[in-house]
């Protein structure tokens, strides 16, 4: 009979371990579940990042390009005034 009780707690003890080291995995899975869909998020938001950046780099050596070209010098220098030596420049009457 005695044997009966201590096998009866035993037993109960077993199952109240067992319910809580299963409700622990649980609360673990949840974390990380949760913790991978930040990461998720947070890695999204990178790549996005990484996408501008490329295309703001493309759009700086597309400008860099053209920075070295003839038509970039010519219309900083109209910008200051200078017209090429045999060019004829027209400015409209003012009215008196």
């Amino acid at each position: 009979m005695q044997e009966r009780k201590f096998r009866k707690k035993a037993f109960q003890f077993l199952f109240v371990i067992v319910i809580v080291i299963c409700a622990f995995v649980i609360g673990k899975i949840i974390d990380s579940r949760q913790d991978l869909a930040n990461k998720q998020a947070e890695h999204k938001e990178i790549q996005e990042k990484i996408e501008d950046e490329s295309k703001r780099t493309e759009d700086l050596e597309d400008y860099q390009d053209y920075i070295g070209t003839d038509e970039f010098t010519e219309e900083q220098a109209r910008g200051f005034g200078y017209v090429y030596p045999d060019e004829k420049v027209l400015k409209p009457e003012e009215d008196k």
